[in-house]
């Protein structure tokens, strides 16, 4: 039974509306609460006199009610919950999960722009991205990953004209190169802002399908691809599809046609434009010499994913800055018809930054992702060396901790808010963090592996009633509703913060009592509520996409 509905149930059935239960500070006061303060007006009584008469009429099977002031309170019968929660937990091979649903939900992730490094500032998109798409798999709907590579604008006009004049096609080897190349021409452009128009001959010239310019085009592609695909595999993350912007162009003509079909573009100044409303500028779908821009692109493959997938969502993760584009293609999605208002949603996330302040890819001052994470794994592998000395496999545990450190380190932050990466709160082992996390999911291995039988389900479930088992057996019946709110939010901290509260709790129930002991069914009984913790702090860290070694 779901004690929390039962009780609401029965609260609605004498009241004669919906509630909603506090969950005690003390939990001597019992598992749920219910303050009566709203209901003075209703019963014209005060609130302690309507606690003390519903609470003589309410009868719930399995729960004991009592009053204390205003207040309803509800003690559940914590060995049927213990039983309920943990054989559902071991049962289920993924538990929280759900049936297989015929929606489909694209998520549009990472998308780094081709020529440029993959920095610290990509991290946000990639791995929150990586983790919606986890979450709504994990909850039965069909998952689109979608990597839209910028790989088409002005920038690659940059490229060609700096590479001519500093460099040559064939000493590019890596995406170094090309950002040192597009360094020394923003340098050098003001000095000689002629180059600015060169730049934007070569980028018509790619649109007009000349074969020099797509030649080097496609150099800067293949280069980039090779670069980006290291990163991803280290981080865990897949995508269904990976296309380029570039691979809408050939449609971008039947996009136009459909928009003036419509009567929805319009020239101004030269420009090809679509006005989304009075309190919205324009959306700029081509330059005055005819070149295409990002909303003429986004709307075109927004038809395409339209078209192929035949979306319930389409889901955009991208930083907070790409918020008014957003805005205006989706409006103009939204023109073309009204249905497209709820298939398109921007995931907006805030900015990353380090202490030390801005980040400039013009400039060259941005910090690369992939020596973030090999610093990570360095310093975790230093820490393991230290700590842990006898440790087998410890590059290979110290790289699952130390990109986990990282991941988690975003993760757990709130999507909407601006991150400072700090080195010493990343890889606190003792903070909210995923080394603290995995480490709950080692130890928790360590004792299992200790134990060597099989985990049973038939325990005597009546003996879990210490403070701190009964806090993990009601925590690890609220993951299934984590995981919900976690979808519907698009917000993995919700998972990360949960994984965090279960480490601690579990933590204290092992540092207050000895799971193995000469009492054999207390002993079975522990063991189960082991493994359904390390099963749980599992799923949740593949949710978020960490690793979770048996050993640290």
């Amino acid at each position: 039974m779901d004690f929390e509905q039962e009780i609401k149930k029965a609260l609605k059935k004498e009241i004669g509306r919906k509630v909603e239960l506090e969950i005690p500070a003390n939990p001597e006061f019992g598992d749920y609460a219910f303050p009566c303060f709203s209901l003075a007006a209703q019963y014209k009584k005060s609130p302690a006199l309507i606690a003390e008469e519903l609470a003589d009429k309410l009868d719930i099977k399995n729960v004991e009610v009592t009053n204390v002031g205003p207040y309803i309170n509800f003690i559940t019968d914590k060995a049927l919950e213990s039983e309920q929660i943990l054989k559902k937990v071991f049962k289920e091979k993924k538990y929280g999960s759900e049936k297989k649903k015929e929606e489909t939900i694209v998520v549009d992730y990472s998308a780094p722009n081709v020529a440029k490094h993959m920095g610290i500032h990509n991290l946000r998109s990639t791995v929150i991205g990586q983790s919606i798409y986890n979450l709504y798999k994990y909850v039965g709907y069909n998952v689109v990953g979608v990597n839209h590579i910028g790989d088409w604008g002005t920038n690659f006009g940059q490229l060609i004209v700096g590479i001519k004049k500093y460099s040559s096609l064939e000493k590019i080897k890596k995406v170094q190169d090309l950002n040192k190349i597009y360094v020394k021409f923003h340098q050098e452009v003001e000095k000689h802002p002629e180059m600015e128009q060169l730049a934007r001959d070569e980028f018509a010239r790619l649109e007009n399908g000349e074969a020099e310019a797509k030649k080097y085009w496609k150099k800067f592609v293949e280069v980039s691809l090779k670069d980006y695909d290291k990163i991803y595999e280290r981080l865990g993350i897949k995508f269904d599809s990976t296309k380029g912007e570039s691979e809408y162009i050939p449609h971008i003509n039947d996009t136009l046609k459909v928009l003036k079909r419509n009567k929805l573009t319009k020239e101004s100044d030269g420009a090809l434009v679509v006005n989304v409303g009075r309190k919205i500028p324009p959306c700029l779908l081509k330059k005055k010499d005819g070149s295409t821009l990002y909303g003429l692109r986004d709307i075109t493959a927004g038809l395409y994913r339209l078209k192929k997938y035949d979306p319930t969502k389409i889901l955009y993760v991208v930083d907070v800055a790409q918020s008014l584009h957003f805005e205006q293609w989706f409006k103009v999605m939204e023109k073309l018809n009204k249905k497209n208002k709820d298939k398109f949603a921007h995931v907006v996330f805030g900015r990353l930054s380090f202490k030390d302040g801005k980040m400039s890819t013009r400039k060259g001052k941005v910090i690369v992702l992939e020596e973030v994470l090999d610093k990570a794994v360095d310093k975790v592998y230093d820490i393991i060396k230290e700590k842990n000395p006898k440790l087998k496999n410890k590059k290979q545990i110290a790289e699952k901790v130390g990109i986990g450190a990282v991941v988690f380190n975003d993760l757990f932050n709130d999507r909407i808010h601006n991150i400072i990466f700090d080195w010493d709160r990343v890889l606190d082992f003792e903070g909210a963090t995923g080394p603290y996390v995995q480490y709950a999911y080692a130890r928790s291995s360590a004792i299992l592996r200790k134990y060597g039988k099989k985990v049973e389900e038939k325990v005597d479930y009546r003996l879990l009633t210490e403070d701190s088992e009964v806090a993990l057996v009601k925590l690890l019946g609220d993951f299934p509703n984590v995981i919900q709110e976690s979808v519907e939010e698009y917000k993995p901290s919700n998972i990360a913060k949960y994984l965090v509260r279960l480490a601690q709790i579990f933590n204290n129930f092992y540092g207050l009592l000895p799971v193995m002991s000469e009492d054999e069914k207390l002993t079975k009984a522990r063991i189960l509520l082991v493994h359904c913790v390390r099963k749980v702090i599992g799923q949740g860290l593949e949710l978020l996409g960490l690793e979770h070694p048996e050993e640290m």
